[in-house]
């Protein structure tokens, strides 16, 4: 019983974070000019990095023939703001 593995995320989600999450994912297909056969995953994951917050917010946005591209904040998704993103598109 000693090799148990943990399922519970070790980030506590914010309240909206499902609204907040569909926000960006609107906001980056309007940006680009995605299609409706593109697809944009916006997650929010633990940050070992040392100038970054406990979490940071993961955007890749998959298109057709196309590589990921990935985006990230090193913020929880609660705090980030659409300027976050203008800044590295």
């Amino acid at each position: 019983m000693r090799n148990l593995i943990r399922l519970d995320s070790p980030i506590r989600r914010a309240r909206g974070t499902r609204t907040e999450s569909r926000r960006l994912r609107e906001w980056v297909s309007e940006r680009l000019g995605l299609s409706d056969s593109d697809t944009v995953s916006v997650n929010e994951v633990a940050c070992a990095d040392p100038g970054c917050s406990d979490a940071e917010t993961v955007v890749v946005v998959f298109r057709a023939g196309n590589p990921p591209l990935r985006l990230r904040v090193g913020k929880c998704l609660a705090e980030v703001t659409l300027a976050d993103f203008d800044a590295l598109i």
